[in-house]
C-alpha cells in the first residue's frame, strides 16, 4: 500500500490508499528541518525536528519560535517563507501586531527586510520583494527577528536549511504527482523533558 506523508505546521499528516502509479511522499529529518513533500507534489520546511525540539528545552529567551517555507505544487512555483512568533502576550494583553524586520546573520546576507503581517504573530518573508533576499535565507547561520526599537525579539538557527531545500527539491524531480484520497493526522513524535537536576544536600 502507498502512502502520502504531507507536512503541516505544528504536525503531520499521513494519507493512505493512493493510486498504484503514485509517488509515497517523502518526510525526513535534517538537522533542526523536518523536509516533506505529499504526493502531490507540494513541499514543506519547518523547525520543528527532533533536534529543534531538544534544543528548544534548554533555557533561552530566544528560539521557541517556528518557520515555515513552503513550495506548493507546479515546476515553477515560488518559495513562500512564514514565521509564528512565540513570544510573551505584550502588557495589553493583545496578540502581538507590531512590524518587524528581517535580519540575517552571515551568508553575505542584504539589508533588514520588512516582515509582512498576515495574523496576530504571524508574518511572511518577503522573498518575492526582495532581491536574493531567499539565496541570503538559504545560506545563513542565523535568523534575527528585530522588533520596531531595535532590539532583537528572536534569534532562530538556520543551519543545514539549503542542504534541506535540496533534498525536498530533488524529492520533487523524483515524484509522480497524484490527488490524495484521504488524510489522517499524527502528531510528531515527543521528546522526552530532561530531568531537572536536584537541589544539592
Amino acid at each position: 500500500m502507498r502512502v502520502l506523508i504531507a507536512a503541516l505546521l505544528g504536525g503531520v499528516a499521513i494519507a493512505a490508499a493512493a493510486p498504484v502509479s503514485a509517488s509515497p511522499g517523502f518526510l525526513e529529518e535534517i538537522g533542526e528541518w523536518v523536509a516533506s513533500c505529499d504526493n502531490t507534489g507540494s513541499c514543506s520546511l519547518h523547525n520543528s525536528s527532533a533536534a529543534s525540539q531538544r534544543r528548544t528545552m534548554q533555557p533561552s529567551q530566544f528560539g521557541l519560535s517556528r518557520i515555515c517555507l513552503h513550495r506548493r505544487a507546479g515546476a515553477n512555483s515560488a518559495v513562500e517563507g512564514y514565521i509564528t512568533l512565540i513570544r510573551p502576550l505584550p502588557p495589553s494583553g493583545r496578540p502581538d501586531a507590531e512590524p518587524r524586520r528581517l535580519r540575517l546573520v552571515g551568508g553575505g546576507a542584504p539589508s533588514d527586510a520588512p516582515l509582512v503581517y498576515r495574523s496576530a504573530s504571524h508574518w511572511e518573508f518577503p522573498f518575492g520583494r526582495s532581491a536574493g533576499l531567499l539565496d541570503s535565507f538559504l545560506t545563513s547561520s542565523e535568523a534575527e527577528i528585530i522588533a520596531p526599537d531595535g532590539r532583537v525579539d528572536e534569534r532562530l538557527p538556520l543551519d543545514r536549511l539549503r542542504e534541506a531545500m535540496a533534498r525536498i527539491d530533488t524529492a520533487r524531480q523524483e515524484m509522480k504527482p497524484s490527488r490524495p484520497e484521504s488524510l489522517v493526522t499524527a502528531p510528531i513524535p515527543a521528546i522526552d523533558p530532561m530531568p531537572v537536576p536536584s537541589p544539592a544536600a
